[in-house]
């Protein structure tokens, strides 16, 4: 896929069409909190040394979005912005890429991929997505 990530780090890259990608969090070791985007100590027991990487499993469900429909520089509008709930008790603030988004309905599956979020200079700017998982 062709582009740049706006940031490094938060999420695999899939390297073969079909392939799964995933967003890399983090889980304390001695109190098993999950966090996404990775903590650099964990707020829940402060401790520094405890938080060993993990992928996020790639599917949650719609726990609420908003239409945006004014835009800002690189985005193209309407999209869909909002909050995903994934199974390991982690909430995902994200675009969401969906053809219509008028059809989004709360609680709906969702499923993580990697796209275009923005244009900057005239490039993609690639970032973790979610989209209504098909049928």
């Amino acid at each position: 896929m062709e582009g740049i990530p706006f940031k490094e780090g938060l999420f695999t890259w899939p390297l073969s069409p079909g392939e799964q990608a995933f967003l890399l969090g983090n889980q304390c070791k001695a109190c098993r909190k999950i966090y996404f985007p990775k903590a650099a100590l964990c707020p829940e027991c402060l401790k520094e040394d405890a938080l060993e990487d993990i992928k996020l499993r790639p599917r949650g469900k719609l726990y609420t979005y908003t239409v945006v429909r004014v835009p800002s520089p690189g985005f193209k509008v309407p999209y869909a912005f909002g909050y995903i709930d994934l199974p390991e008790g982690v909430r995902i603030c994200c675009q969401i890429s969906a053809a219509e988004p008028e059809k989004l309905k709360l609680g709906m599956d969702m499923e993580l991929i990697i796209g275009q979020v923005r244009e900057e200079a005239g490039k993609p700017i690639l970032g973790y997505l979610f989209r209504p998982v098909k049928g």
